[in-house]
């Protein structure tokens, strides 16, 4: 199961690079940082409006991409053993959870 989610986390970055969020994050979002440092979050430099919908934006875009690399790894993986895929997507969904 972790290793589902790890592969999801190198999926997600990797959707980062390959869809350019910095890119979009620096066009589209008003000088926003193009990296977040969850570790070092303080009240006062909240993203809001604009910057927020962006960084949100690139967050769920990654995501989906991470998510639709795992399917199609895991299917081509398992794709002769349907019980091995139901097993593999199965811990794939409870690792994202």
């Amino acid at each position: 199961m972790s290793l589902g989610s790890l592969t999801f986390v190198f999926f997600h970055e990797l959707g980062h690079l390959l869809q350019r969020n910095t890119c979009l994050r620096e066009r589209f979002g008003n000088n926003i940082a193009s990296t977040i440092n969850e570790y070092n979050i303080d009240r006062e430099n909240k993203l809001v409006g604009k910057q927020a919908a962006i960084s949100h934006i690139t967050e769920l875009y990654a995501d989906s991409y991470g998510i639709d690399s795992c399917l199609s790894e895991i299917i081509r993986h398992f794709k002769d053993d349907k019980k091995e895929l139901k097993v593999a997507l199965y811990q794939l969904v409870c690792g994202l959870s």
